[in-house]
């Protein structure tokens, strides 16, 4: 018996769907394949976290990959400070 089902005697009797592999993959925006090459490359150290200073850093672009935050930053400080 589930925690939920324990806190709420309506549901007892009563069945619940289970999720399936499948199901799950259905969720995701990514797939299983592009989940194991994420691993692969993670064990073999090719997958690195730095921290994205210039999302801070750079003011905005026409390119999102090298669109930053500063613009919207300065223009609330100046919103705030007036």
């Amino acid at each position: 018996m589930t925690s939920e089902a324990r806190h709420r005697p309506d549901l007892k009797g009563s069945t619940a769907r289970s999720r399936t592999a499948a199901d799950a993959q259905s969720q995701r925006k990514i797939s299983d394949q592009q989940i194991s090459w994420f691993d692969k490359l993670a064990q073999e150290g090719l997958v690195s976290k730095p921290f994205n200073w210039a999302l801070f850093t750079h003011a905005d672009s026409r390119f999102p990959e090298i669109a930053g935050l500063m613009g919207a930053l300065a223009g609330s400080f100046w919103a705030l400070l007036v």
